[in-house]
């Protein structure tokens, strides 16, 4: 930090395990729900991560993509996941109606100096 650049942790974006478990747009009306399964297979703790929710058209393409932090996908706020410690994620939006057909969520980190590091978005920041 004296040099001018900040210090970044090595946290291991590709060690978070994440598995969706589905998705519901009759539960809230007017609102889309996925819900996902967060583990940490990192043979060390790291932070619970940012979630990126990107919406897909019928030829996969982008419609809508939200970073979520993990105060708005957890039930409580996550203490850092402990090695083999598993988080529950339920994630909402706006309904986006019959454009939208699919969608992925992909686990990132915050990088002080750059945009989040995701696991598998491949133009995010090496």
């Amino acid at each position: 930090a004296a040099l001018g650049r900040p210090i970044q942790p090595t946290w291991d974006v590709a060690a978070y395990g994440l598995r969706q478990l589905g998705a519901a747009t009759d539960e809230t009306p007017g609102f889309f729900t996925v819900r996902a399964s967060l583990r940490n297979r990192a043979p060390h703790a790291q932070p619970a991560p940012l979630l990126r929710l990107r919406l897909l058209d019928i030829d996969g393409r982008t419609v809508a993509q939200r970073d979520l932090l993990p105060r708005e996908y957890a039930a409580t706020e996550p203490a850092p996941l402990a090695p083999g410690a598993r988080l529950d994620a339920e994630l909402s939006a706006v309904d986006p109606g019959t454009r939208v057909v699919g969608f992925e969520i992909d686990a990132c980190l915050p990088r002080a100096d750059v945009a989040p590091v995701c696991a598998n978005t491949k133009d995010s920041a090496p």
